[in-house]
């Protein structure tokens, strides 16, 4: 058998809570699993005793880098590692403006940095192609995919409206919580539950404004279990962005797989890959469009469960780590075997090996 490719997958990873975190994890363990012929070593940008750390890992050790990136400030090592080392850089979110390129004084773009320095792209959306292409970046789309359930035991459906992940105001948590005021001003009886870590929107602070701590559930920091839990138990959920984070969501990949309805605004990609599969949410009527949703749910309307129908059968066929995986490996393997054939570099010199990574894998855009 023919040596393995090495691959170095930066990210953060569990117990960090995010999708980006749980993406880097499934999809590394599920190639090493599957393929004889990769190998993914994890490469941990946050505190991790699990993991090699990303400051003391011998980038030249690897044949190809990897780099997880996502618009929240504890994605600023792996960023960092992608300016100074460029290879892959996987676009979790089109809007990164919460890193910084560090090597410049005047502010500057941090996706325009990504791409001077020579990075290839992968997006989850055709969107997001789109855009990085406009911008002459070199780009593959590589669908994400639905995390698989760790609950063993079957839960069933429950009474309550869930939300997942940051809790900010770009997320629209003021205005969920106002809708679901309204929703019971008129008298509704099902429960609502965040669950996720709150960015710039003090939870607890604004449930008691008003004076709504003992009706809204806050789990906060939930474990992998747990979040998978509570998000089998709800009977629907809302996901709002009042700014466009330009890519598709693991989390709302992995309610569609639980068959659940999701109330959502138009949001560019994901919107587009699902279309009629969510309850549409007027950015310009928050308040009247989720109220309608939450009561649409607590009467189980026909079209709630078209929907979640719908959803569910999109994601199983379009968004399986299996999927994923064998495109990455596609990927992986060309740029494995054109390096062969025209690669010339100092082994021990990092910077050396490392550059000649755009020069591979741009050869197969």
């Amino acid at each position: 058998m023919e040596s393995q490719v090495k691959i170095g997958f930066a990210s953060t990873y569990p117990p960090t809570v995010s999708g980006l975190s749980l993406y880097a994890e499934e999809l590394s363990d599920f190639i090493n699993s599957s393929y004889d012929d990769i190998s993914v070593e994890k490469i941990s940008a946050n505190a991790n005793r699990f993991y090699k750390n990303i400051n003391s890992a011998d980038i030249s050790s690897y044949d190809i880098m990897v780099y997880n990136i996502g618009n929240h400030p504890m994605n600023q090592r792996t960023f960092d590692y992608a300016l100074k080392y460029p290879s892959i850089a996987v676009m979790h979110e089109f809007d990164i403006s919460a890193l910084k390129d560090k090597r410049r004084f005047a502010l500057s773009d941090p996706l325009s940095s990504l791409i001077e320095a020579g990075n290839i792209f992968i997006v989850h959306s055709e969107d997001n192609r789109e855009r990085l292409t406009a911008l002459k970046a070199k780009v593959f789309k590589i669908n994400e995919f639905y995390f698989k359930n760790k609950n063993r035991i079957p839960v069933k459906s429950g009474d309550a409206i869930g939300v997942f992940g940051y809790i900010s105001k770009s997320k629209g948590a003021g205005e969920i919580l106002d809708s679901y005021t309204a929703y019971l001003n008129a008298k509704g009886s099902l429960n609502l539950f965040f669950a996720g870590n709150t960015a710039d929107f003090d939870l607890k602070s604004e449930l008691r404004k008003r004076g709504l701590e003992k009706k809204v559930g806050f789990f906060e920091n939930p474990s992998d279990m747990r979040f998978d839990y509570l998000m089998e138990s709800c009977r629907g959920a809302v996901n709002l962005r009042i700014k466009e984070s330009g890519e598709t969501s693991a989390n709302m990949l992995k309610l569609f797989s639980m068959k659940k309805c999701i109330a959502m605004n138009e949001q560019g990609a994901i919107s587009k890959e699902f279309k009629d599969c969510y309850f549409k949410i007027d950015i310009n009527r928050i308040i009247p469009s989720l109220k309608e949703y939450f009561e649409a749910i607590e009467k189980r309307e026909s079209k709630i469960e078209k929907m979640s129908a719908d959803a569910y059968s999109a994601v199983k066929i379009n968004y399986s780590i299996e999927q994923a995986a064998s495109k990455w490996r596609e990927l992986f393997l060309k740029a494995e075997k054109i390096k062969k054939y025209n690669l010339k570099r100092k082994k021990n010199e990092a910077w050396g090996k490392i550059r000649c990574f755009k020069e591979i894998i741009g050869r197969l855009i």
